[in-house]
């Protein structure tokens, strides 16, 4: 899944897989040297030791320490690029998702992969007939001539209309748009692998029917294996649930599920855009896994812990006794309150400014947004998303936040509003 991740661990192999993108696994192997925060918005601050890895798979803050002696510096991120590029390998990868791509292209092997989820390349291969705009916003414009291929990896806009001629195949790999019409002839497959539409042919004789989509779902189940995988993320979620397992799994980002299991203790609303009403009763948790949504203000009685996994919120009660204040955020402001002792201060934003207290002692400054742009915005918060003249600040039209001054984010005003002014990625390529 995306969402959600697995309640049941494996018994004896020592592995707590976690894949979740909104929740990370707190407890690691013990003696097998790993520490797989497979996340996107927190990072494994334990690093492996003696292998030369430091794994930072973020999708807001990236690893700035590198391998030494291997001349990578993998910043896979999805809203800041790496500025340190490989010396002699020829390769550039900005995998981004919300930065301008990286201007400097390779020299010599003909590639200028803009693995981009918010801008795309403009510059195109020579010679290879290739026009990969891996996006997510943007689409390719210009298409190969001669290999039949139009690949529009896109999630935002509307796929390629042009269709492969003679390979049978019509790839329309969206998120936001509705699939292809043209199905293949004669290999049995429909994959529709979309986030926004679903394939309506399904295999015929594998009892399969994988619709692995992120905005609509599989209507035909599987007869026999007692399973109903709706791996959804915007449509409503399967009514009908397994009989005598216990289980209604509604593995949703944008929905939620309504019937909830009798007798278990739980209510998993493993959201993204909405939240679960109804708490647990006795044991203790209110997990409000969201992204889009306010956390649950009701916070656990008894275990110190107050988990808003969140994307878009924070959360403001930070645990007693443990060091520890983990703003699993993206989009709002970092802990302001930092650990006492360990000399970190990780601010895994995707767009809000960067952690003004460093490392000491370690040589390093991690504020990687343009400081300029930190001082005009460090003050300020905005009750409505801006529009770009505002944020500019030139223009007086529609979606101008209303701006006020803040004394420290210590105000309790500040506080209670939890809304930080949001600044359009457009806006973060410049160079105020």
């Amino acid at each position: 899944m995306r969402g959600e991740e697995s309640e049941e661990h494996h018994e004896g192999d020592g592995h707590d897989h976690k894949f979740l993108r909104g929740e990370e696994s707190e407890e690691h192997h013990e003696g097998d040297g790993h520490d797989h925060k497979f996340m996107r918005g927190e990072e494994s601050e334990e690093h492996h030791e003696g292998d030369g890895h430091d794994h930072k798979f973020l999708r807001g803050e990236e690893s700035e320490e590198h391998h030494e002696g291997d001349g990578h510096d993998h910043k896979f991120m999805r809203g800041e690029e790496s500025e340190e590029h490989h010396e002699g390998d020829g390769h550039d990868h900005k995998f981004l998702r919300g930065e301008e791509e990286s201007e400097e292209h390779h020299e010599g092997d003909g590639h200028d992969h803009k693995f981009l989820r918010g801008e795309e390349s403009e510059e195109h291969h020579e010679g290879d007939g290739h026009d990969h705009k891996f996006m997510r916003g943007e689409e390719s414009e210009e298409h190969h001539e001669g290999d039949g291929h139009d690949h529009k990896f896109l999630r935002g806009e509307e796929e390629s209309e042009e269709h492969h001629e003679g390979d049978g195949h019509d790839h329309k790999f969206l998120r936001g748009e509705e699939e292809s019409e043209e199905h293949h002839k004669g290999d049995g497959h429909d994959h529709k692998f979309m986030r926004g539409e679903e394939s309506e042919e399904h295999h015929e004789g594998d009892g399969h029917d994988h619709k692995f989509m992120r905005g609509e779902e599989s209507e035909e189940h599987h007869e026999g294996d007692g399973h109903d995988h709706k791996f959804l993320r915007q449509e409503g979620e399967e009514e009908e649930h397994h009989e005598g397992d216990g289980h209604d799994h509604k593995f949703l980002r944008g929905e939620e599920s309504e019937e909830h299991h009798e007798g278990d203790g739980h209510d998993h609303k493993f959201l993204r855009g909405e939240e679960s009403e109804e708490h647990h009763e006795g044991d203790g948790h209110d997990h409000k896994f969201l992204r889009g949504e306010e956390e649950s203000e009701e916070h656990h009685e008894g275990d110190g812990h107050d988990h808003k996994f969140l994307r878009g919120e924070e959360s403001e009660e930070h645990h007693e006794g443990d060091g520890h204040d983990h703003k699993f955020l993206r989009g709002e402001e970092e802990s302001e309150e930092h650990h006492e002792g360990d000399g970190h201060d990780h601010k895994f934003l995707r767009g809000e400014e960067e952690s003004e207290e460093h490392y000491e002692g370690d040589g390093h400054d991690h504020t990687d947004l343009e400081r300029k742009l930190i001082v005009l915005l460090k003050d300020y918060r905005g009750s409505t998303r801006p529009s770009r003249a505002a944020a500019q600040g030139t223009g007086s039209g529609r979606g101008r936040p209303r701006l006020r001054r803040v004394a420290s984010p210590k105000d309790p005003e500040w506080r209670r509003s939890r809304r930080i002014l949001r600044v359009p990625s457009t806006i973060l390529a410049f160079q105020p």
